[in-house]
């Protein structure tokens, strides 16, 4: 045998899967994917691809674990249907399925303060529509007012 009859080792591309997006709200969602093969090459990069009804664009990965990766996106606009898939780049790019969300209708979210209900250290306040949120509250200052 001579070393011309040595074959390099198969050239065989990495893979992913498009998984089901959650956490779906007015303005946040949370698509997910799957390597299902890392192939034979280095990965440098890979995340969701997200259109919205314009064209693809590329986001690495915010959320991993194992073979198991998301992208948490925010600021999206509400009861828009936008279309996703999983990428993987190891000097090619291969895609997963394209799978597609819609976003929900715009929350209503109030704080209301009962003026009957303030002291001179404390006060009450009510929350509605707050539900769905990871968190909320409010600032207090007695010299500059807060607006975000």
């Amino acid at each position: 045998m001579s070393c011309s009859d040595n074959k390099d080792p198969e050239n065989r591309p990495a893979q992913v899967e498009t998984l089901e997006s959650d956490q779906i709200s007015d303005i946040t969602a949370v698509c997910k994917g799957r390597i299902t093969d890392k192939g034979t090459g280095t990965i440098s990069q890979y995340g969701i691809e997200l259109n919205d009804g314009k064209v693809y664009e590329k986001h690495p990965r915010t959320i991993s674990s194992g073979d198991n990766f998301g992208v948490e996106f925010v600021g999206l606009t509400p009861e828009r249907t936008y279309r996703y898939r999983a990428y993987i780049d190891d000097g090619t790019v291969q895609y997963g399925e394209e799978k597609s969300f819609t976003t929900l209708s715009a929350f209503i979210y109030t704080a209301t303060v009962d003026p009957a209900s303030i002291t001179s250290n404390s006060a009450v306040v009510s929350f509605t529509g707050v539900n769905t949120l990871k968190e909320w509250g409010f600032h207090y200052s007695e010299t500059e007012a807060t607006v975000s």
